[in-house]
């Protein structure tokens, strides 16, 4: 089964095989019970959506083509979509795992 992404507030996005196992994942994660996260949960998320990556993640043929680095907090970041990212494997994406957070 392919990973989707899901947006699970305004703060985290969560790669996983279905909407439940993604609100199961976050719960059990956050220490949130299935209503909490219910509450806050926007969905599925277009793949085509772009997130910072750091730039020591990417193979050294995906670093040359980038054309949009970003600078902060001391990082080069890229802008990659979340499809590049599950299909470059760069997380181990066996499980549910974060994909993005804006919270560092």
């Amino acid at each position: 089964m392919t990973m989707k992404v899901y947006k699970m507030n305004n703060i985290e996005n969560v790669a996983a095989n279905s909407a439940e196992e993604a609100k199961q994942f976050y719960a059990e994660l956050c220490g949130y019970t299935y209503d909490e996260v219910q509450e806050d949960f926007e969905g599925e998320v277009d793949l085509q959506t772009k997130m910072l990556v750091d730039v020591k993640d990417l193979p050294d043929d995906v670093f040359i083509r980038v054309n949009n680095l970003e600078f902060k907090y001391g990082t080069a970041w890229a802008y990659m979509t979340f499809q590049w990212v599950l299909e470059n494997d760069l997380y181990d994406d066996s499980e549910p795992f974060v994909i993005s957070s804006t919270e560092h």
